[in-house]
């Protein structure tokens, strides 16, 4: 019975050191993976979120003021056309009204002797 003990209590001796060394491993794979990803997100070069929100209130109070000054335009960029492209065809039948040569004509009488 005395060595039933023993060989239970030296189980648990071991099962409890593997599971403080299993934490162990835990917490230097994530203190590892942490430092990891800082590293990575201080390479992106990143904007914090106050110096976003910043920069964007200055952005619009300068479009407000620039639409103030400046005046509105008549005309939308929506509704300018570009103009049409002429083809090839419409080309060749432009210059060939401008040339309006006679073409030549053709005898097709035959000499008799």
């Amino acid at each position: 019975m005395k060595q039933n003990k023993r060989i239970l209590q030296d189980i648990s001796k071991i099962a409890s050191s593997a599971f403080s060394s299993a934490a162990g491993v835990k917490r230097d794979i994530t203190s590892y993976i942490h430092s990891q990803m800082e590293e990575f997100l201080r390479g992106m070069n990143f904007v914090r979120r106050e110096e976003f929100e910043a920069l964007h209130k200055l952005a619009l109070d300068n479009k407000k003021r620039l639409d103030e000054i400046s005046p509105k335009p008549a005309v939308k960029v929506k509704d300018v056309v570009a103009p049409k492209k002429k083809s090839v065809a419409t080309k060749e039948v432009a210059a060939a009204k401008v040339s309006k040569k006679p073409s030549p004509v053709k005898n097709n009488k035959t000499s008799t002797r």
